[in-house]
């Protein structure tokens, strides 16, 4: 069963995505996080199909081969406008209750969507991360901090020119710290590393680790969203 590369455009986005099984009754939206595409779910999609869903994997913001509409919207990654694409995708596609499972950033999106928009999934499932907007006053035990270097590195100056000018290299230490030795074949890695190479993918990768901690001021077409999401 091979997928079909479609494109849908919403407010702010010409959004790219993998379907598979388009006349299934039910519907599931894979999303994939940092730093990674929608190769990430190349392998689960095909079972999904074969089980019976309609299977919709979207690359998000800053990714390709998703890119903006307009040069003048802000390249925020904010947590909340990955919720927002989300939500504006299902509208586009006119999709009714669709399960949503997303890993890390993906997983970020879905949760904010079902947030904003009570009733709007028939499932989430989350891989990587739980609930949470990144409330900068949170407490984080010293081993989290740890774990968390690469936030704190884009918050710097040189922090920055590495993700601008060396973004392969960054993106591929970030898949060593997290997967055992031989977890990911070479070629997969470059494979999704296109992906990256949109001119919106550091701007996008850099606002959205700055803002969460508060080293970067957030979109105030967002601000409404967020007001919303901290009450919940």
């Amino acid at each position: 069963m091979t997928p079909n590369l479609k494109f849908v455009d919403t407010s702010l986005l010409r959004v790219a995505y993998e379907e598979w099984n388009p006349t299934a009754s039910r519907t599931v939206v894979l999303l994939h996080g940092w730093p990674d595409s929608i190769r990430s779910w190349s392998e689960v999609a095909p079972g999904l199909a074969q089980a019976g869903w309609r299977v919709l994997v979207s690359a998000l913001r800053g990714f390709l081969p998703t890119r903006f509409l307009r040069e003048d919207t802000p390249r925020t990654g904010q947590l909340a406008a990955l919720g927002c694409d989300l939500l504006e995708f299902i509208d586009a596609l006119g999709l009714k209750q669709p399960a949503l499972v997303g890993h890390d950033w993906g997983a970020r999106a879905a949760a904010i969507a079902c947030g904003l928009r009570p009733g709007v999934a028939s499932h989430l499932v989350m891989l990587s991360v739980a609930y949470g907007t990144n409330d900068p006053s949170q407490h984080l035990n010293l081993q989290q901090a740890r774990n968390y270097w690469y936030h704190w590195y884009m918050a710097t100056p040189r922090g920055e020119q590495t993700v601008r000018e060396d973004r392969r290299n960054l993106a591929r230490t970030m898949w060593d710290t997290w997967a055992p030795p031989g977890w990911y074949r070479p070629e997969e890695f470059e494979a999704t590393a296109e992906a990256f190479e949109n001119a919106d993918w550091a701007d996008i990768t850099l606002h959205s680790y700055r803002h969460r901690w508060g080293h970067a001021p957030g979109d105030p077409f967002y601000a409404s969203d967020e007001r919303r999401l901290s009450l919940r």
